[in-house]
């Protein structure tokens, strides 16, 4: 008899327990005040819906709702942390769309399922005809594109076979014949080659889906050709060594750390730096102050800034205007040297002409983002407005 009623408990005691936290969570919640942003995320969280006719026809109330829930449960961050903890003792590598590697590193993973064939086809053709138009405006020579590959590319030997990442080597090779085809094949900058040869280098944060300043110089050698500046033309400073990125957020690991490191070409400059068209100006190319805020990536140019205009004062007469996502805001250093004239535009905020802005004077044209954000970005076909 006694062996019985054992048994009974056993059998209730996982659903009574977890139907306990499920209560006790939504309880903890319901006296816990939303939050609006998450500072290990680096994004705004999911508020509470308004619940209207509307939103209950469309479905969107329900899935909001759970977005919502998921976004504001009590202690999120740590509950993450732990379930990834949990994992690695029992041999898991991978959480959240994020492997760790044997001595601890972090590679974000872009894998095939994931990418929209469709989306992919469509920036590429934008990307295409751009560069043909920008051409016939600027030249060959002054018409460059430099899709960066991420981590899980330049690091492959890293993850294991069959993980099912999208072939971004296969991707680059097959664009570059696209502007071979088209007799363009010096606008693709090689900039795979040259971080592959620095692989087992810090080209990448630890923590963090960017490149770091290492491997942003080792793109502009890619870009620069012969006259690259060398390593000992500029002067380097550790700002932070207490950097945790948005890979880390995704896995939960925050105790792993990163450098952020601001570089100086020796050759003394003076700057103007132009926020969206006069709203903010300073004479730094970095914001050292948010290298200890919320999102201390953003010391690189204050972050992404719908149009930022750089004036050098290097008087070479030369002009580029910048496509990019975030990838190029710790590009610009290496490039004041040989521009004089420097303006980045981020198609999520700009909302200009960019055939027309060329119309006012750039001698030079650079695509610049990371490969896997291109192939899904909403926002290229901009490029031909």
């Amino acid at each position: 008899m006694k062996k019985g009623y054992l048994q009974k408990i056993r059998h209730w005691i996982v659903p009574v327990v977890f139907l306990g936290m499920l209560i006790g969570g939504g309880v903890w919640q319901s006296f816990t005040p939303d939050r609006d942003y998450s500072v290990y995320e680096r994004r705004l969280l999911q508020q509470r819906p308004a619940l209207t006719v509307a939103h209950i026809l469309d479905a969107s109330y329900m899935s909001d709702y759970e977005a919502y829930l998921t976004d504001q449960f009590p202690m999120r961050d740590h509950w993450i942390t732990m379930k990834t903890y949990a994992g690695l003792l029992l041999g898991q590598r991978e959480f959240g769309g994020v492997y760790i590697t044997e001595n601890d590193g972090l590679i974000e993973l872009h894998r095939m399922s994931e990418m929209d064939d469709g989306r992919i086809e469509s920036n590429t053709g934008t990307l295409v005809s751009f560069a043909e138009e920008m051409i016939g405006r600027l030249g060959t020579d002054h018409v460059r594109v430099m899709l960066v590959p991420t981590a899980d590319c330049i690091k492959k030997n890293k993850i294991p076979d069959g993980a099912g990442l999208f072939d971004q080597s296969a991707y680059l090779q097959k664009l570059h014949e696209t502007f071979a085809q088209m007799s363009y094949g010096g606008v693709l900058v090689p900039v795979e080659a040259a971080l592959m040869t620095h692989a087992g280098e810090a080209v990448y944060y630890k923590t963090d889906h960017h490149w770091t300043m290492l491997g942003a110089y080792y793109g502009y050698t890619a870009y620069a050709g012969e006259h690259a500046k060398t390593l000992d033309d500029f002067s380097f400073r550790v700002i932070t060594d207490c950097f945790t990125g948005t890979v880390a957020a995704k896995c939960g690991m925050y105790r792993m750390k990163d450098e952020i490191v601001l570089a100086y070409p020796k050759k003394e400059q003076e700057y103007l730096v132009n926020h969206n068209e006069g709203a903010r100006i300073n004479n730094s190319l970095y914001e050292e102050d948010k290298a200890y805020g919320d999102d201390p990536y953003a010391v690189y140019l204050g972050g992404n800034d719908a149009i930022v205009t750089v004036e050098t004062g290097c008087g070479t007469g030369r002009s580029l205007l910048i496509v990019r996502d975030s990838y190029a805001n710790c590009f610009v250093p290496y490039l004041t040297q040989e521009y004089e004239k420097i303006t980045l535009i981020d198609l999520r905020y700009y909302n200009g002409s960019v055939t027309k802005l060329v119309g006012e004077g750039y001698t030079d044209i650079l695509v610049l983002y990371n490969l896997p954000n291109f192939l899904s970005d909403r926002q290229v076909y901009k490029l031909l407005r």
